[in-house]
């Protein structure tokens, strides 16, 4: 992956994870949650459970299977706004920089041809808008607390189960 997403450190680690977290939440993709580890490889910190990778079904139609990959890539999109917005807005308290933000639909641009066959324009259709909706919620105050109590625990604990991320993150359904 692009350098420019790396972990700098712990702290960069627990803020990236309790974005991505938060963005399932907020996406309606927790049930695809299975833990939290802050020690485990940059691309293994946050852990879905099985039942989210495709892996297909002679039985389900195409238009059911393709509406599948394409919800997955969009959760998939979301965690990886979240992991970035949170960093940069909570963490360092600038907003994501243009360059990383062209480096992010890039990589989404690709990743959306590879899984689903989506062109740039449907892929940036979908980037934009998941990306303002995105930036208003880790702008919103409330966010900005439950995230940073989130980071801090997960800092402490270093791990946390589906059943342990969702308590914490439950404030985020009174928001």
């Amino acid at each position: 992956m692009n350098s420019q997403f790396s972990y700098t450190d712990s702290a960069d680690r627990c803020y990236g994870a309790a974005g991505m977290a938060i963005a399932l939440v907020i996406f309606d993709g927790e049930e695809k949650l299975a833990s939290i580890d802050i020690d485990r490889e940059p691309r293994d910190v946050v852990e879905l459970t099985e039942e989210s990778f495709f892996s297909g079904n002679p039985s389900m139609s195409a238009k059911h299977a393709w509406h599948q990959i394409l919800s997955n890539f969009n959760l998939q999109m979301a965690m990886l706004m979240g992991n970035v917005m949170c960093r940069s807005i909570l963490l360092r308290h600038v907003d994501v920089d243009a360059d990383t933000r062209s480096a992010l639909l890039s990589l989404l641009v690709d990743e959306g041809y590879g899984s689903c066959s989506l062109e740039e324009d449907e892929t940036t259709h979908l980037f934009n808008k998941n990306y303002g909706y995105l930036h208003r919620v880790f702008s919103h105050y409330g966010v900005q607390t439950i995230a940073h109590d989130f980071a801090a625990e997960l800092g402490r604990c270093h791990s946390m189960t589906r059943g342990d991320i969702i308590e914490k993150l439950q404030a985020l359904s009174h928001l």
